[in-house]
C-alpha cells in the first residue's frame, strides 16, 4: 500500500497575530463607515408617526374621570403642529403626558403628576435646569425654565399637581400654547 501524506491547506500560514491584524483592519473599516455616515447624514431626525386626535381625546377623557387630572389638551392644536405621544398611568401617583412637534419639527410636551417643579424641570428640561422668573398666563403664575441647550419650560401647580408645559419649540411658542390649554 502506498504511503499516505498529509499536506498544510492553502498557500500561506495562519496565525494568532494575523488574525489579530484582521480584526483590527475589520473594526477600522466600520469606525470609518460610521463617522462618514455620521457627517453624511448631519443632525436629521426622523419624523415621529402621528398620534390621531381621537386617541389624544380618549385617553384624556380616561386621565381626567379615573385619574382625576386636567389633563389638558390643546383646543385648537395650533397650525401645523401633531401630537406625537400620549400617556396616562392611573393610580396613587397618576400622570398625563402629550407630546407634540411644532410645524418646524421642534418638540414640545406637557406633564402633569404630583411631583414639585423643581422634579419635572430636573426630569424633563435638564439635570442643572436654570430657573427663572415668574410671569403670568391664562390666569396662572408659572416659573420659567431654560438649559444651555435651548430648551425652555414652565410649570404651574394646579391643585396638588404640577404641571409642566415646555421642550425644544421657542419660548413664545409654548407660552401661546398655554392659552389653549383652557386650564382651570
Amino acid at each position: 500500500m502506498g504511503s499516505v501524506s498529509a499536506q498544510q491547506g492553502g498557500g500561506y500560514r495562519r496565525s494568532t497575530s494575523g488574525l489579530v491584524g484582521a480584526m483590527v483592519v475589520l473594526v477600522g473599516a466600520v469606525l470609518a463607515f460610521v463617522i462618514v455616515r455620521g457627517l453624511v447624514r448631519g443632525d436629521q431626525t426622523v419624523p415621529q408617526k402621528p398620534v390621531p386626535v381621537g386617541q389624544v381625546d380618549t385617553i384624556a377623557g380616561q386621565a381626567r374621570t379615573e385619574g382625576k387630572l386636567q389633563a389638558p389638551v390643546p383646543e385648537p392644536l395650533p397650525s401645523g403642529w401633531r401630537y406625537t405621544s400620549v400617556s396616562f398611568r392611573p393610580g396613587q401617583n397618576a400622570s398625563w403626558h402629550l407630546g407634540m412637534l411644532t410645524a418646524k419639527n421642534r418638540y414640545v410636551g406637557i406633564e402633569e403628576r404630583d411631583a414639585s417643579a423643581d422634579t419635572l424641570a430636573e426630569t424633563y428640561v435638564d439635570e442643572n435646569a436654570t430657573r427663572g422668573k415668574e410671569i403670568q398666563l391664562a390666569g396662572k403664575t408659572w416659573r420659567t425654565w431654560t438649559d444651555s441647550g435651548g430648551d425652555y419650560a414652565l410649570t404651574t401647580t394646579i391643585g396638588e399637581r404640577t404641571l409642566l408645559v415646555g421642550g425644544s419649540a421657542p419660548a413664545d411658542q409654548v407660552r401661546e400654547l398655554i392659552g389653549t390649554l383652557g386650564l382651570k
